[in-house]
């Protein structure tokens, strides 16, 4: 399983406990067996509810989730909402003793992070070392986290925010009739 995957199936069950904790009634999910629905672990998770539980099921694309929305309602089940599990809300942690970040094009340890008053406000500065068990003060770069435009590859603490939510914002409701006339 993909790293991407994994955080996505992490950030799925997340989202499914928080549902489950909000009410009484159970969770059941993913129904792959919904026609439109993922296969696999995918990037939208569409929430669904009737009178005894939840469904959750992963989407692949903001028209799949209107498409699956559409057939849970032929179902008796109504769209509450889906989930970005690669957008998450809020903002980001800050980088943390630790961590490991990519910055230059190479692989960092943040060894430490110094902190100091500049013009009232907290200034962090990354220390940087490349290996993890460096002696201490034996840093490499020295950064200011404001300035810092590269990528954190691992976190020494999880992520803990939730994906982003789209609530249902309306439901249409088209009615089909047959072209051909019926006997009464």
């Amino acid at each position: 399983m993909s790293h991407i995957t994994s955080t996505r199936a992490i950030r799925f069950e997340n989202v499914c406990a928080a549902h489950g904790n909000y009410c009484l009634k159970e969770r059941v999910g993913p129904d792959r067996t919904v026609p439109g629905t993922a296969n696999g672990v995918a990037r939208y998770a569409l929430i669904c509810e009737n009178e005894r539980q939840y469904t959750a099921n992963y989407c692949d694309s903001p028209e799949t989730i209107v498409a699956v929305a559409a057939h849970e309602l032929t179902q008796g089940n109504s769209p509450v909402c889906y989930y970005d599990l690669d957008e998450l809300h809020g903002n980001a942690p800050p980088i943390l003793e630790g961590d490991i970040i990519e910055y230059g094009g190479e692989r960092f340890h943040v060894q430490h992070v110094d902190e100091e008053a500049f013009d009232g406000e907290i200034a962090r500065y990354l220390c940087l070392t490349s290996e993890p068990d460096a002696a201490w003060g034996d840093w490499t770069h020295r950064i200011d986290e404001a300035d810092f435009e590269g990528k954190i590859l691992e976190r020494v603490q999880p992520d803990e925010r939730m994906p982003a939510r789209y609530d249902v914002a309306g439901t249409v409701v088209r009615v089909v009739f047959n072209t051909l006339p019926t006997a009464p």
